[in-house]
């Protein structure tokens, strides 16, 4: 049964997206500059990982597996120089200099949620206890879901929702990411892919398009072809076919799982 997948991974995305971009961006942004580093928006993505000690190179790059992966251990390699983590045994292990500004990180996300979802503490705990059962029954097989899983969950309960819905849509990326590497695709070429499905512009050499064209699911200089729009069409029913393990877990309370997540007010600056 995918009609529940289909409706509520893109509430998901619309409650963490909206934390995500209701964050004090200014505040954020000059206590990374304090540090040395000229952007927070990577320590953004990986400020939970980072603070539990669980971050490998591989969860972050397969966390942020659309950009190439010698940008990720660029960016990683410069929080390495000026010392504001180390690396031992594969894992990056924050310092005491980075700290500060991952609390921060994870205050503000914890104030966001806060603000937005207080008001509606009865759907809050619905949607918290469905995602518990989802993200407890989920496959071993998702690095980045079992890496986030491994967190503690922290005190504040709003906070605690936001980083629950986070792992479930580390689930629904990897039901994503296997459905198009089943197909022979790859991160560079998905991006353009992705882009051109949803009719925006990408450039002639960008990398992953000659890729596209040459297996004809791209027109040169253009868009999908009828191929390209069929076999995407295609991925994203795999997709939902693959999450729809995961919210079978939830069973006959799917329906009110559903109207709780959706009934939560998207987050707002």
């Amino acid at each position: 049964m995918v009609i529940l997948p289909a409706a509520a991974a893109p509430e998901t995305d619309r409650l963490v997206l909206g934390v995500n971009g209701a964050r004090d961006q200014d505040r954020l942004a000059r206590l990374a500059a304090e540090v040395g580093l000229d952007s927070w928006h990577l320590l953004g993505h990986l400020w939970d990982f980072l603070l539990a000690g669980t971050l490998t190179r591989e969860v972050a790059r397969l966390r942020t597996r659309y950009a190439p992966a010698q940008h990720v251990d660029g960016m990683l390699d410069r929080f390495l120089t000026p010392g504001l983590v180390n690396e031992q045994s594969g894992r990056l292990e924050t310092t005491a200099r980075l700290a500060p500004v991952l609390s921060a990180i994870g205050e503000d996300t914890r104030r966001v949620a806060a603000d937005a979802w207080a008001d509606h503490e009865t759907q809050a705990d619905v949607v918290a206890a469905g995602a518990a059962r989802m993200i407890a029954a989920a496959d071993d097989d998702a690095p980045v879901a079992m890496a986030h899983r491994a967190i503690a969950l922290p005190d504040d309960k709003y906070l605690a929702l936001y980083c629950r819905l986070v792992t479930v849509r580390y689930i629904r990326q990897h039901d994503h990411a296997v459905a198009w590497a089943a197909h022979d695709l790859t991160a560079p070429q998905m991006r353009v892919y992705t882009e051109l499905w949803l009719g925006r512009q990408v450039a002639d050499d960008a990398e992953g398009r000659a890729d596209l064209e040459a297996r004809g699911l791209v027109v040169a200089g253009g868009g999908l072809s009828e191929a390209g729009r069929q076999l995407r069409e295609q991925i994203e029913a795999e997709t939902l076919d693959r999450s729809a393990r995961t919210y079978d877990i939830l069973g006959e309370d799917g329906p009110e799982y559903l109207a709780a997540i959706t009934a939560l007010p998207t987050p707002h600056a």
